[in-house]
């Protein structure tokens, strides 16, 4: 186990710009709700797109009992 003397390595230099990172992404939330759903909504479709690929593939080789990853 490490012991740190001060502050935790780097963490509190960086920690302002941590901060009013999550401020800004908070206030763009609050401002645009929908900005949440695309960030939501983006990544399920792009892996349902690469899901769907993988069985039309896996289809076309007459193997589609199940799905390879």
């Amino acid at each position: 186990m490490r012991y740190y003397r001060g502050n935790f390595s780097n963490f509190g230099q960086s920690f302002p710009w941590i901060g009013l990172g999550l401020v800004l992404f908070g206030v763009i939330i609050f401002l645009f709700p929908r900005i949440l759903v695309a960030f939501i909504a983006v990544p399920v479709i792009m892996a349902g797109i690469v899901l769907l690929s993988k069985w039309f593939h896996n289809r076309k080789n007459n193997s589609y009992t199940y799905i390879e990853l």
